[in-house]
């Protein structure tokens, strides 16, 4: 990571994920640039180094595609009819 790369200091109530949010990054990424290993645990204080070399790419004229890991959730049965 270079030297000058911008360093951001954590603060109360930070996650790695909305720092990596915030700053246009994949948190895993973030995560392995400052060899910070899951489940990801930061500190107030500490300070992140913002290297940017993996940027989520945002503002996309693109549609986004569904995910194929996604789940679908299945409804709930619908109750038996009573009987009279």
């Amino acid at each position: 990571m270079p030297a000058d790369a911008p360093v951001y200091r954590v603060r109360r109530g930070d996650t790695l994920y909305s720092i990596a949010f915030r700053n246009g990054l994949d948190y895993r990424e973030l995560a392995r640039e400052n060899r910070i290993d899951a489940p990801y645990t930061i500190y107030p204080g500490q300070e992140i180094r913002l290297d940017g070399r993996s940027p989520v790419r945002r503002g996309s004229t693109s549609t986004p595609q569904p995910s194929t890991r996604a789940t679908s959730v299945a409804p709930r049965p619908s109750p038996p009819p009573a009987s009279a």
